[in-house]
């Protein structure tokens, strides 16, 4: 009898605290980002796989009892399907929290071993792809992991870790639908690194910088453990929010609790660029870091150490694929780049033909024993030293009645054309939101607060022609903006505009500076308006003007028609100028603003700060 009691007396005050221990560990920070917890009963993973009870809905504390009951089996046979083999790095951790033991025992995970084995970890960076304003979902830039491997010095050989879209529409507005409302799938994958040097480095043009991150071992071995957890796992993904940086943060802190990355990004929007903002924001976090140029760069590069007939001679040849005439290292070494850039898209579908057809030029390099010429970016700009890309402003002027006006404006993302365009291209802008409302005083000396303009999207890509390639330029912008500035007539209205034509380098020693001629035409739909659409077309040109990185001057004119009245074609003519002196160290901006409307005009001066 006295047995009984203990016993009942042992359990009384035993099991409880075993509750209590287990609730405890169920909230401890590291377990709750392995399963990717957004509180104790919500993760963000949506695959079932990705659990051990098989439920995406089950708590914390469920999937750490299912998980410990598991481990507790003495005689469950480990092979691949055994949550031991699945998820690692929640076995090490209930294994050294729970079990109290430092080392596990992965016997029997096969595939487990032979991913660890073929990724080598020797160290982790973050890569940060510069902006593609050619597709929707790469225009913003993108982030993935990449696997530095021991044993291999050629960073092709690394390994990167991506987390994108599974994107299933061509169509604009329905990618943008399903992108804000988290409607695509985002999913993981794990390739060699030279996939994604094709894919961003090569067929898209665009930068890579590298930022090598100063984990612990044990930190390197949990964020390797943890990639293999993710599998081919699937959530819900966000384009303003919960989208590739996002996710890539997460994994690093799943990997090192002691970071608190996600803390540090804005509250309304997550872009690629945070991504990294964010990372300089913890003390000796980032090791180094290093720049991969895009293809189109280095061509550019090559091509700027020859002369005009050499540069004829090496397009031609390729072009035709007669490299016969090309004899100097630095035309081949030309040629091979430019051949690389002209089949970027034959090199990432991996089509055999793409060797094939390189060949011979290969052939004809390997005669001359030099090696090339290295090439030198030293003055381009990293991404985490580029301007900020949220910003607020506000302007004073003066209309053309000498009535006063104020405005006041609030941009989420990302670059104007007259902002310092280190790590931007200088040719190019992409906004979206951009609001702006202007409080004026009307001639009966009543005040008036209405909204000005709000861009959905505004993107510019003014691209000059070059000897390399002849890109279109173009302009597209879609939102909500006022038909005119003129007193008698701020009516706003739904618009869509796009403006397609050519553009040119103001000079060959200022590259940057630019000329652009383009078609424009705009619809609007205004219930004012007679037929309630309003049609605008007419030629547009302008220039940008790069007096030094932080000064710049824009000047675009249009000479529009529209059919405002229906009768007959109504002649404007529209003037913007700009001028905007950055401050760096202040992270804000001086700008001064001139429009004219046919006979109507105003100026303003406005302060801009970037945060």
């Amino acid at each position: 009898m006295s047995y009984l009691f203990f016993y009942l007396l042992l359990a009384t005050f035993s099991f409880p605290s075993q509750s209590t221990d287990l609730q405890k560990l169920s909230l401890e920070p590291q377990w709750l980002r392995l399963l990717h917890y957004r509180n104790p009963s919500r993760s963000e993973v949506k695959k079932e796989d990705f659990f051990v009870t098989k439920n995406p809905k089950a708590s914390s504390l469920q999937e750490l009892q299912a998980l410990i009951q598991i481990l507790e089996t003495k005689n469950s046979p480990i092979d691949e399907n055994h949550p031991k083999c699945r998820f690692p790095a929640r076995t090490r951790f209930l294994m050294q929290k729970y079990f109290k033991q430092e080392s596990v025992d992965f016997t029997g995970c096969k595939k487990l071993q032979e991913f660890i084995d073929r990724t080598a970890i020797e160290s982790v960076s973050v890569v940060f792809s510069s902006y593609y304003l050619h597709n929707p979902s790469s225009a913003f830039g993108h982030t993935l992991l990449k696997i530095n491997r021991k044993t291999s010095d050629d960073d092709l050989m690394n390994y990167g870790i991506n987390f994108a879209a599974t994107v299933d529409t061509d169509n604009a507005l329905i990618y943008a639908f399903k992108g804000i409302f988290g409607l695509f799938k985002g999913e993981f994958t794990a390739v060699p690194y030279y996939y994604k040097i094709r894919e961003y480095n090569d067929y898209e043009s665009r930068d890579l910088w590298s930022y090598q991150l100063h984990l612990t071992e044990e930190e390197k071995r949990t964020l390797i453990y943890h990639v293999w957890e993710l599998g081919n796992l699937w959530a819900p993904y966000y384009y303003l929010d919960e989208n590739c940086s996002y996710w890539i943060l997460r994994i690093i802190e799943a990997a090192s609790p002691r970071l608190e990355l996600l803390a540090e990004l804005p509250r309304t929007h997550v872009l690629p660029i945070d991504t990294i903002r964010a990372l300089f924001k913890v003390d000796d976090l980032v090791s180094g870091f290093y720049l991969r140029p895009s293809l189109r760069k280095k061509v550019s590069e090559r091509f700027s150490h020859l002369t005009k007939q050499e540069v004829s001679l090496v397009k031609k040849s390729v072009d035709t694929e007669e490299f016969s005439p090309l004899q100097s290292k630095k035309q081949l070494d030309a040629a091979l780049d430019y051949f690389d850039y002209k089949n970027a898209k034959m090199a990432a579908d991996n089509e055999p033909l793409f060797e094939k057809k390189k060949r011979p030029l290969l052939i004809s390099r390997s005669k001359i024993s030099e090696g090339p010429d290295n090439l030198s970016f030293s003055g381009e700009i990293p991404p985490h030293q580029f301007h900020p890309s949220s910003v607020v402003s506000t302007a004073v002027g003066v209309q053309d009645n000498q009535q006063p006006f104020v405005t006041f404006r609030w941009k989420p993302a990302l670059h104007d054309l007259v902002d310092p365009h280190g790590g931007f291209s200088s040719s190019s802008e992409i906004n979206f939101f951009d609001s702006e409302f202007s409080l004026y005083q009307k001639q009966n000396d009543d005040w008036n607060f209405k909204l000005r303009k709000l861009d959905l999207v505004r993107v510019s890509v003014l691209t000059p022609m070059d000897n390399i390639d002849h890109r279109v330029a173009w302009k597209f912008q879609t939102g909500v903006h006022q038909l005119s500035q003129k007193m008698s007539n701020r009516h706003s209205s739904l618009y869509f505009s796009i403006s397609p034509g050519l553009s040119f380098s103001l000079s060959p020693s200022s590259k940057e500076s630019l000329f652009y001629f383009l078609l424009y035409s705009e619809v609007d739909q205004q219930a004012s308006l007679e037929n309630d659409f309003l049609v605008r077309m007419g030629p547009q040109v302008g220039t940008i003007v790069i007096l030094t990185d932080v000064f710049k001057v824009s000047l675009d004119f249009k000479y529009v028609f529209d059919n405002a009245l229906t009768s007959q074609w109504t002649e404007i003519a529209l003037t913007h100028v700009q001028a905007q002196y950055y401050f760096s160290s202040l992270d804000m901006a001086v700008l001064v603003d001139f429009e004219n409307w046919s006979r109507y005009y105003e100026y303003s001066v406005g302060f801009k700060y970037y945060f």
